[in-house]
Formats: C-alpha cells, sequence, structure tokens
C-alpha cells in the first residue's frame, strides 16, 4: 500500500518539472528522486511514466549540469522500479543518451548521461544484441582520451553490461579492449584506475569460465598484451602506492579494493561482501554480483534496503530469498542484560566450561611430550 501523503507531495513536484525557473525544476527532480529511492512506489511511477519521461528528455537534453546529472538519475531509478517494464521507455531514450554522449564537444561532463544509459540498459533492457550495442559506445569512449569523470563511468558501465553478455561472446572481443583498459591501471585519477582494475578482473573470471585451460600467463600476454610480471606489478604497485604526489586519501581508497583484485587474478581468491535485510543475512560473491551490487548502490544510494525488501527486480537480480514476514525479536532491557552482558549467567558457565576444556587439552599434550 502506497503512502498517499507521498502520493499527494509527488504529484506536486511533477507539475512543478514543467516550470520556466530552472532551480525550481531541479528542486523537484531531486526531490522525486529522493522519495522513489526511499519507497518503493510502482503505482505512481506506472501511473505518471510519461510524464516523468519528458521531463527527464528535457533535463537530458537542455537542461544545466545539475538538472541533467538529476534527469539521469531519476531515469535509473524509474528503471529499477518498473524493470522490464521499462524497456519502452529505455528503447525511447536510448538513441537520445547515444547522440548527446557521442557529441565530442557540445556536453563538458557526460558521466551523468553514461551512468542512466548504462543503469538502465541494465534494469529494463532485455535485447542482448542492444546490450552488445552500448558496451561497444563505451568502449569507444575508454579506448580515446577523455576527462577522468567520463572514463571511470564508461569503465564501470562497460563492466556492469559486460556481466549480462554471453560468457563466450565477452570473451571473443578481449583482444581488442582489454589493452585500453590495462593502460589506465596507472592513470592518474583514483576512480579511473578502481574502475580499470575491476574490469581487468572481470575480464579475469570470464577468461576462467570460457577457457577451461586458462592460463594467466597467456592471458597476460594475448590479451592484455603485456608480460605476466608487468601486469601483477602494476596491481602490486597500486595496492601499495608509496607515490609522494598521491593524496592519501586516493592510496586509502584504493587499497583494499586493490588487495582484492590482486588476490583474485594472481591466486583466484573471489571476493565476497554480506548484507543484511529484514534481519537476515545474504552473501553476495565473485566478480558479477559485487559490480552489479555497486552499481544498485548508485542507483538507489540510501534506499537500497527498501529496494532490496520491496523490489521484486532486486531479488531477480541477485536471486535471494528473502522472508519479508520475518520481524526482529524484541528485547526488554533487563532481557537483554540477561542475555547479552558479558556478566549473564549462561556466558559465565561457557566461559568455564571452555577453560576446563582447555585445560584438559593441555593436560593431554603434556602427557603426551612426556611419554
Amino acid at each position: 500500500m502506497e503512502n498517499t501523503d507521498i502520493n499527494t507531495q509527488l504529484e506536486e513536484k511533477v507539475d512543478e518539472l514543467s516550470e520556466k525557473r530552472s532551480s525550481t525544476r531541479e528542486a523537484a527532480l531531486e526531490f522525486i528522486v529522493k522519495q522513489l529511492r526511499f519507497n518503493f512506489l510502482t503505482e505512481f511511477v506506472e501511473k505518471r511514466k510519461m510524464t516523468l519521461v519528458e521531463a527527464i528528455k528535457r533535463g537530458i537534453r537542455k537542461g544545466s549540469e545539475n538538472e541533467r546529472e538529476l534527469s539521469g538519475s531519476l531515469f535509473s531509478v524509474l528503471c529499477a522500479t518498473l524493470g522490464t517494464d521499462a524497456e519502452p521507455l529505455f528503447l525511447e531514450l536510448y538513441p537520445i543518451l547515444e547522440e548527446l554522449i557521442s557529441k565530442a564537444s557540445e556536453i563538458t561532463n557526460k558521466s551523468s548521461l553514461i551512468n542512466a544509459l548504462s543503469y538502465s540498459c541494465f534494469l529494463s533492457n532485455t535485447d542482448e544484441l542492444t546490450t552488445i550495442k552500448v558496451v561497444e559506445l563505451l568502449q569507444t569512449i575508454f579506448s580515446t582520451e577523455a576527462s577522468p569523470e567520463t572514463l571511470a563511468a564508461a569503465l564501470n558501465g562497460w563492466a556492469l553490461l559486460v556481466t549480462t553478455v554471453n560468457t563466450n561472446q565477452a570473451y571473443d572481443t578481449f583482444t581488442t579492449i582489454v589493452p585500453s583498459i590495462a593502460d589506465l591501471l596507472m592513470n592518474e585519477d583514483v576512480d579511473v584506475r578502481l574502475a580499470a582494475g575491476i574490469c581487468i578482473a572481470l575480464c579475469v573470471q570470464i577468461a576462467r569460465e570460457a577457457d577451461e585451460e586458462f592460463d594467466f600467463q597467456s592471458f597476460s600476454r594475448d590479451f592484455c598484451q603485456i608480460a605476466p610480471d608487468q601486469l601483477l606489478d602494476s596491481l602490486r604497485d597500486v595496492t601499495s602506492d608509496k607515490s609522494k604526489i598521491r593524496a592519501k586519501k586516493d592510496k586509502a581508497k584504493q587499497r583494499i579494493p586493490f588487495k582484492e583484485i590482486r588476490d583474485y587474478v594472481e591466486l583466484g581468491v573471489e571476493p565476497k561482501e554480506s548484507l543484511s535485510f529484514k534481519h537476515q543475512k545474504f552473501e553476495f560473491s565473485g566478480w558479477n554480483e559485487l559490480i552489479q551490487l555497486d552499481a544498485m548502490r548508485d542507483v538507489l544510494g540510501e534506499g537500497l534496503q527498501e529496494h532490496f525488501e520491496m523490489n521484486d527486480l532486486m531479488q531477480q537480480i541477485f536471486a535471494y530469498d528473502l522472508n519479508r514476514d520475518l520481524n526482529r525479536v524484541q528485547l526488554t532491557q533487563l532481557q537483554k542484560r540477561f542475555l547479552l552482558s558479558p556478566s549473564a549467567e549462561h556466558k559465565k558457565n561457557r566461559t568455564q566450561v571452555m577453560s576446563k576444556k582447555r585445560g584438559e587439552k593441555s593436560i593431554s599434550l603434556h602427557s603426551f611430550e612426556d611419554e
């Protein structure tokens, strides 16, 4: 059941999307994006989707940089709400986004448009041929010079969409594209380095799945077109970056992700992450799932939990089974003190039992040594 008060406020903000004053439109867009993230409002979105799409078109074509970014965010969260039901909307906006992204100089920061295209394609498009066209567009962007924001968005979008493409088909394109990604591992911008590293890890994962006789030496030499030791050295260098010209926060930001990337590329150790929803814990593992999870974090922001709990599309993407009827048991202060305190009686008893077992084990070991 959707909240009537929120719907009323949203209706007012939708009407403001046609105002002449740009600040009014931007405030309305910001409000709508926030509410659609924090509330799963399928009925409202279905009812007003055409009005929203017209406002998105105006925003990305003629709006300021801020309005363009907000319009892209609205389109992404709209697709997250409707899923494949938004495919006609995606097909309507796809050529517009493609045209604007492909323009050389008219638009300075294309990252918001690239994000909108990548996310909407992932969430709503069902035609793999269209996905491949978007992948090829993104490849063109990061294979040529571009701003750091645009490069990072293109790399992240490429990785997200490649997780949905047939493994063998993706593997067949590696010889032409992986060298460009490998070159970006040492880019001056931390977000570009991170995005390139994740793409390399994803490529290695796909190569392992596609080729039963996968050999890292061959992958590095044939696909990355660099010596295996050089690729590993590049990953190690970024993990333990000692460059004096890089900011400390950038070094900290890349250290853990690049350790996971290096451990996977070198040792095959899969990255893992766990999240809790409705008091249930869910595990995510492998580069496919983590790349998709990060994309949904970007689309839904702090509303991620709401959509994971209420939105069937999230359950389809990540294949988890959520018990929506499960409620947390509320404990009184007295129960918390009895059950959770370190001085609780059952914890004291457990400590005594464990101490006794350790003592018996120690005696047993000494006896064995004496013999």
